[in-house]
């Protein structure tokens, strides 16, 4: 839902979201990082959404398949074409 005020700028709400650490296995390699569902989402709900091509990914490594090529980077969008798997890794 939308609120203007007085001078006609509009306010969304402010939506949760909760951090989920991942394991992610794409067709080049491996990325372990954190997403961000929305309250009451899962995983695989943010997967299917067709409304965003790319996910994004905090404090991310990412390695080739073979280990080697290994970076870490803040933030990391991933296309979900190039996505084989997501394994949520329970702490």
């Amino acid at each position: 839902m939308q609120t203007v005020d007085e001078k006609g700028k509009y306010f969304t709400e402010r939506i949760t979201k909760g951090r989920v650490d991942v394991l992610i296995t794409t067709v080049k390699g491996h990325i372990r990082g954190y997403v961000y569902v929305a309250s009451g989402q899962r995983v695989k709900d943010m997967l299917n959404a067709h409304s965003e091509r790319f996910i994004a990914v905090s404090d991310a490594t990412a390695s080739a398949l073979d280990g080697s090529d290994v970076i870490e980077v803040e933030l990391m969008a991933v296309n979900k074409d190039h996505i084989v798997s997501v394994v949520p890794i329970d702490k």
